[in-house]
C-alpha cells in the first residue's frame, strides 16, 4: 500500500509539472501572437503614413500657383474706355495689354507673330485678374505704374514646379568661345568638354532604339491577334451571302473591313518604328564626328555670356545651336562661367505619336 501511494503521488506531481509546462507554452504562444498582431498593425500604420506622406507631397504643388511680378503702366485709354472711372467702365478695360507689353519687353529678341504668340502663351488667360481687381478697388491707380502679379499658364506653372521635366546643370570645365551673339552659333572649347555628354547621347540612342524594337514586337503581337479573327469573319461573310441576309452581309463586311483597316494601320506603325530603330542604331554605332540633337532626344541648352543657346549638334569639343536669348558678347567664357542644361524629357517622347492602338483617341 505504501509503495502504491508513493507511486500515485509521483504520478500526480508529474502530471502537474506537464500541465504547468503546457500553460507556460500556451502563454508564450499567446504572447507571440500578440507581438505579431502589434507588429502587423505597426507595419500597416507605417505604410499608411508613408502613403499619406507621398500623396500630400505630390498634391502640395496643386495648392500653389506661379506668378510673374510685373510693373505695368495703367493708362486710361486702355483700362477705362468711357473715361468715367466707374465700375462698369473699368470692368470692360483691357488689362492684359499692358501686362503683355511689359512682358514682351523682357524678351526683345523675340520677333514675328508666331514667336510672340508662343511667348504670350506662357501667360494665363487670367493673368490680368489681379491688376483689374487693384484698379477697380482704387481708380486713382490709373495713370500710374502698378506693381502686380500675373498668373502664368498651366504649362509654365508645371515647369516651374518641376513636374514637366528634370533639369540637370553641369558647370563648364573648359574655356568656351562662341562664334556669334545671335542666330546660329558655334561654341568651341579648349578641351573635349562635351565628351561625356556625347557618350551619354550615344547611350540614349541605343536605349531609344531598344524601346522602338520592343514597341515593334508589341504591335506585331497585337496585329497577329487581330488577323487571327479574319478567317472567322470571312466565314461569317460567306454564310451571310449564302443565306441572302442583307443585314448580316453588311455587318460581316464591316467587321472584315475593320480587321483589314486595323491590320494596315498597325503595319504602318511597325514600319515607322522599325525605321526609327534602325536610324537610332546606326547613329549609335557611328562613333565619329558630331551628333545631331532632335526633338526625340533630351534637349540641351548652353548658358554662356548672359545668353542661351539651344544645341542642335554636339561633338566632344564643340556645339552648334541657335540662340534663344542673345549673348552679351563673343568673349571666351572661363571654366565655371558657363554651364550646360539638360532637359531630360524629350520634346517628343518615344512612341508618343506612333504607338496608339487602332481606334484610340487623343
Amino acid at each position: 500500500m505504501t509503495e502504491m501511494t508513493a507511486v500515485s503521488g509521483l504520478g500526480q506531481r508529474v502530471d502537474a509539472d506537464e500541465a504547468r509546462a503546457r500553460v507556460r507554452k500556451r502563454y508564450r504562444a499567446e504572447a507571440r501572437f500578440k507581438a505579431y498582431g502589434i507588429g502587423a498593425i505597426a507595419f500597416a500604420a507605417l505604410f499608411l503614413v508613408v502613403l499619406l506622406a507621398d500623396i500630400v507631397t505630390k498634391a502640395l504643388p496643386a495648392f500653389t500657383v506661379t506668378h510673374l511680378v510685373i510693373e505695368a503702366p495703367v493708362t486710361a485709354e486702355t483700362v477705362d474706355p468711357d473715361g468715367s472711372r466707374q465700375a462698369a467702365s473699368l470692368a470692360r478695360g483691357d488689362y492684359l495689354k499692358p501686362l503683355r507689353e511689359v512682358y514682351q519687353g523682357f524678351f526683345p529678341e523675340v520677333s514675328g507673330r508666331a514667336p510672340r504668340r508662343e511667348l504670350n502663351g506662357l501667360l494665363s488667360s487670367g493673368a490680368a485678374d489681379e491688376l483689374r481687381a487693384q484698379v477697380m478697388a482704387d481708380p486713382s491707380l490709373i495713370g500710374k505704374t502698378v506693381k502686380t502679379r500675373a498668373l502664368v499658364s498651366d504649362d509654365a506653372d508645371l515647369y516651374y514646379k518641376g513636374v514637366v521635366t528634370d533639369v540637370v546643370e553641369e558647370p563648364g570645365e573648359a574655356v568656351a568661345t562662341p562664334s556669334a551673339t545671335s542666330g546660329e552659333v558655334v561654341v568651341t572649347t579648349s578641351t573635349p568638354a562635351f565628351a561625356d555628354d556625347l557618350a551619354e547621347i550615344k547611350a540614349e540612342l541605343s536605349e531609344t532604339a531598344r524601346k522602338r524594337r520592343f514597341e515593334v514586337d508589341r504591335i506585331r503581337t497585337l496585329r497577329e491577334g487581330i488577323l487571327a479573327d479574319k478567317p472567322s469573319a470571312e466565314l461569317a461573310l460567306r454564310e451571310a451571302q449564302g443565306g441572302g441576309d442583307a443585314t448580316r452581309i453588311t455587318v460581316a463586311q464591316n467587321v472584315l473591313a475593320k480587321i483589314d483597316s486595323d491590320a494596315q494601320s498597325l503595319q504602318a506603325q511597325m514600319e515607322t518604328l522599325a525605321g526609327e530603330a534602325a536610324d537610332f542604331e546606326a547613329r549609335f554605332k557611328d562613333s565619329g564626328g558630331a551628333e545631331k540633337l532632335d526633338e526625340k532626344l533630351p534637349s540641351r541648352l548652353l548658358a554662356i555670356n548672359g545668353g542661351i543657346v539651344k544645341i542642335t549638334s554636339l561633338a566632344a569639343d564643340r556645339v552648334e545651336g541657335v540662340t534663344l536669348t542673345p549673348l552679351k558678347s563673343q568673349d571666351a567664357a572661363q571654366p565655371n562661367a558657363w554651364k550646360l542644361l539638360t532637359y531630360e524629357t524629350p520634346e517628343t517622347p518615344a512612341g508618343s505619336a506612333t504607338s496608339r492602338s487602332p481606334g484610340s483617341r487623343r
